[in-house]
């Protein structure tokens, strides 16, 4: 959950969605000032968990160590400032699967039901872009995918076809917990700015194309030309190209 509060993502439009219909909502995430702390954000109550650096870390064994621990980081802190909360739903996006392991934890110490909205399919997406080489460390996380597929009362998968893939390849697992929930965006009304963007930023006769969504290994964006696979040859004249990103990869 982003700390600055004009930052947006899925899950802030959807933490913003259920407080906007009258549920009491508590979030759990990471700290970025290396403090164990809870407190009010956007109206909800956030509880800010510290632990080792799970974003923009270069080194995939640092990382890989750090989402490995954060269950640990997660629990200490719960119990600390949220021990004698009750919850009725858990909600958690995959990744990191990790979590699972206090997921795990908190359903049972507070009967709560589990929704785990699947958004990457870990191990397998990772292995197949070649991040995970190692088998132990493949199996490690394929158990933790199962025990998550296995726990949650329901799970939210992107397409159709994430929900036949979780079907085959886990067979004790109902189909009838399987549910398709798409990528979601809030809609928000647009109000024309005062100032003449185009022109301010000298984009006057220029095509502007917008992508939203990620650009990394996952996406293979190596092997794509996209110039040359544009069926329109002379559109590259017009068009101004800008890519502002962040990761682990830059």
């Amino acid at each position: 959950m982003p700390v600055d509060k004009t930052a947006s993502n899925m899950y802030t439009d959807l933490i913003g969605e259920f407080k906007q219909a009258g549920h009491d909502l508590t979030v759990i995430t990471p700290s970025v000032n290396g403090k164990s702390y809870i407190g009010t954000e956007r109206g909800v109550s956030v509880l800010r968990v510290k632990c080792l650096p799970v974003l923009n870390v270069k080194s995939m064994i640092k990382k890989g160590l750090a989402l490995a621990l954060l269950p640990m980081f997660f629990k200490r802190a719960y119990n600390k400032h949220l021990k004698n909360s009750n919850f009725e739903w858990i909600f958690m996006p995959t990744p990191p699967i990790t979590l699972i392991d206090f997921v795990s934890y908190l359903k049972v110490a507070t009967g709560a039901k589990f929704y785990l909205i699947l958004r990457d399919i870990h191990p397998q997406s990772a292995a197949s872009i070649g991040l995970i080489k190692y088998k132990f460390m493949f199996n490690y996380l394929e158990r933790r995918a199962k025990n998550g597929y296995e726990l949650a009362n329901l799970i939210g998968c992107m397409s159709k076809g994430n929900i036949d893939f979780i079907h085959d390849n886990y067979s004790l697992i109902e189909k009838k917990k399987l549910v398709l929930l798409k990528n979601w965006q809030k809609a928000e009304v647009y109000s024309k700015s005062n100032s003449d963007i185009r022109q301010k930023y000298g984009l006057c006769d220029k095509t502007i194309v917008l992508y939203g969504g990620n650009i990394g290994l996952g996406q293979k964006v190596e092997k794509k030309n996209i110039c040359k696979k544009c069926p329109i040859k002379t559109i590259w004249t017009m068009l101004s190209l800008s890519i502002t990103f962040r990761g682990q990869n830059t």
